[in-house]
């Protein structure tokens, strides 16, 4: 179950984009577009956290079902 975020919407002047996936296995990622593979179903919540020039944050969540093949 391969799942693309997609933070290019973010507004100001970013510099960083870190993703938490809400999975068991605790993986993080960077980058304004990212995959991540879920290897389990059910309800996850990722969230992203942004950064801009002037070292302001912004975190948003999204609600993700996963569900089985």
């Amino acid at each position: 179950n391969d799942v693309a975020f997609d933070g290019s919407n973010s507004m100001g002047r970013i510099i960083s984009w870190h993703w938490e996936f809400g999975d068991i296995r605790d993986k993080e990622d960077e980058g304004e577009i990212v995959h991540f593979t879920y290897i389990q179903h059910g309800s996850k919540v990722a969230t992203l956290t942004v950064t801009d020039v002037f070292d302001n944050t912004a975190i948003d969540t999204i609600n993700v079902e996963v569900t089985p093949r």
